[in-house]
């Protein structure tokens, strides 16, 4: 489903997004986990639960050739095998 409107806030934090919902300025895309407790304490309301949310691509931006320091290599692989085992929604 895609929803279309006007958008009245942005952001690509889920804190930031999270405090924006709160405050009402409309509803936002958050992983559950950021705010469970929110949604079991009715502070927060689940508008379109059974709705997927599209995989998008992840990115990670440095230098090219072998000038990348092993430690950066290392981390990059760590977050792609993080965000595998531990899905957003």
């Amino acid at each position: 489903m895609r929803v279309k409107g006007q958008i009245a806030f942005a952001s690509n934090t889920y804190l930031v997004l999270s405090k924006a919902v709160k405050s009402g300025l409309g509803v936002g895309l958050i992983p559950f986990h950021m705010v469970e407790k929110d949604l079991s304490d009715g502070s927060l309301v689940a508008v379109l639960p059974n709705e997927s949310i599209p995989e998008r691509p992840f990115y990670a931006a440095f230098a090219p050739g072998d000038a990348t320091p092993e430690k950066v290599r290392v981390f990059v692989k760590f977050l792609v095998q993080w965000f595998r085992t531990h899905p957003l929604d």
